[in-house]
């Protein structure tokens, strides 16, 4: 056999991206010249890298684990994303009853004053903070969603 017949036989088996094939194409070929530039036969290098079938094989269970690992670690990203969204959501929510209820205070003390100018002392000073951590929080809430769509559309379909 063949050195290019020999790394086709195992790469023809291989299940894995053009990119990756490629990769283990040049590990191959530079193994077989350093075992040739040593004084190895053809036979010999087959018989100390393997039969070709077995060779694809180790490789793709190599890469099925490499694979699960990766799928694992963007499994667990992706929950995270998931939770996180659901404290944002909660902490957004009590922001919001916040302001709502700051709101029907003040109306409520104009209301009972009849005087307009009642607002300037009825209104609390944190309300705009109160608004941009609520902007922030919704910020952060879009970013995440954003990004578990991304790990969803890229690695998990």
């Amino acid at each position: 056999m063949t050195e290019k017949n020999y790394v086709k036989a195992i790469l023809r088996n291989l299940n894995c991206s053009s990119k990756t094939r490629k990769q283990f194409h040049d590990t191959l070929i530079q193994m077989i010249t350093e075992k040739k530039e040593k004084g190895m036969s053809m036979a010999e290098i087959i018989d100390t890298i393997g039969d070709p079938e077995e060779v694809s094989n180790e490789m793709n269970a190599y890469l099925s684990e490499k694979n699960l690992f990766i799928s694992r670690k963007i499994l667990t990203a992706y929950k995270s994303c998931l939770y996180c969204i659901y404290i944002l959501c909660t902490l957004a929510a009590g922001i919001c009853f916040h302001l709502f209820s700051k709101q029907i205070a003040v109306l409520k003390f104009i209301n009972d004053n009849q005087d307009a100018s009642a607002f300037m002392f009825a209104s609390s000073p944190m309300i705009p903070v109160q608004w941009l951590v609520l902007g922030i929080v919704s910020l952060l809430i879009l970013i995440l969603i954003l990004l578990q769509y991304t790990l969803k559309s890229r690695y998990m379909s």
